[in-house]
């Protein structure tokens, strides 16, 4: 992931898939420990990372990728159409 588009979308997904991962574990009935918080908390899309990330989100849709499951909204809202599979994950 970071050599696709560097380590700010790496830690992206994978902050992502931590998340995925807990709540798959533990449901909502167990709150994320408050050591555990800052490493799996959502971070913000800078400006300057969307500009960055989108044409290659892009281009790696156009030919025949999976877009990463947190990216789908930036590319909906960059009037880019949502993967039609429902097997939409991480790369």
């Amino acid at each position: 992931l970071a050599k696709i588009g560097g380590e700010w979308l790496a830690e992206v997904c994978l902050r992502r898939a931590f998340r995925d991962l807990w709540q798959e574990q533990f449901v909502t009935r167990v709150p994320y420990p408050d050591e555990l918080a800052p490493f799996i908390a959502s971070v913000a899309l800078p400006a300057e990372q969307r500009a960055l990330i989108v044409p290659i989100l892009q281009a790696e849709q156009e030919a025949g990728g999976k877009v990463p499951l947190p990216f789908v909204p930036v590319l909906r809202a960059q009037g880019s159409e949502e993967p039609g599979s429902a097997s939409v994950h991480f790369v």
